[in-house]
């Protein structure tokens, strides 16, 4: 099973390693589980943690949502998940906006 849980405010989250290669970024992260949603998304707060060159982003989209239009980067990376019951891995290649 992919360890989760429920977060402060009751959201669904799994966790997880969040890898950007062009900016060598690599972080663990807990997901929010979001099965409507579009598009993987990585926040700017979170984009500061995780350690992300802003500067180095580029070709930028606009994205809507309930709070608004935002602009994102996108950028090619690979999410990792973890079973800790069976010690399987599960790696997909994603297109993360920040």
């Amino acid at each position: 099973m992919i360890p989760g849980g429920f977060d402060a405010f009751r959201y669904p989250t799994v966790e997880g390693r969040l890898v950007i290669p062009r900016l060598g970024v690599s972080y663990r992260v807990a997901f929010l589980v979001d099965t409507g949603a579009d598009r993987t998304c990585l926040h700017p707060m979170d984009g500061i943690q995780a350690g992300i060159p802003f500067a180095r982003l580029r070709d930028g989209v606009t994205v809507g949502g309930i709070g608004g239009q935002s602009t994102y980067y996108e950028e090619p990376a690979i999410l990792l998940f973890a079973d800790d019951t069976e010690r399987q891995s599960y790696v997909y290649n994603v297109t993360v906006q920040t």
